[in-house]
């Protein structure tokens, strides 16, 4: 399993909740946070993809082993990863605090959390 197809759970996860929130958010310092971290986020899975290709050729030139490339990106990677829970996290937050949101939803919420939750870091 690619790290992308790791993530992906949590990315569509926090793409919901962050349009739940967005859509139904008072706040725009909760705007503002949502949109900060995404902002974050994105840097952060830029930077990933050029740590993986330079990592890519320093392997094919010897200059690290596959073992020690691995390493260095899943540790890369597990700081996005981390930033995408903290993001959806405060979008089920923000999204749980409005008014009328039907408890179906709510419960989707909360399960939501949960995963997020018990979902660890590699």
């Amino acid at each position: 399993m690619t790290t992308a197809t790791k993530f992906r759970p949590l990315i569509i996860a926090a793409a919901a909740a962050s349009a739940l929130a967005l859509g139904a958010c008072g706040s725009d310092d909760t705007a503002d946070k949502l949109q900060d971290q995404a902002d974050k986020i994105q840097t952060q899975a830029t930077q990933l993809q050029e740590q993986a290709k330079t990592t890519a050729e320093q392997v094919q030139s010897g200059e690290k082993s596959a073992e020690e490339a691995a390493q260095e990106l899943q540790d890369q990677a597990s700081t996005v990863q981390e930033s995408v829970k903290d993001a959806a996290t405060t979008a089920i937050d923000a999204a749980k605090e409005q008014t009328g949101v039907p408890d179906e939803a709510q419960d989707a919420l909360d399960q939501a959390k949960k995963d997020l939750e018990s979902t660890t870091t590699p």
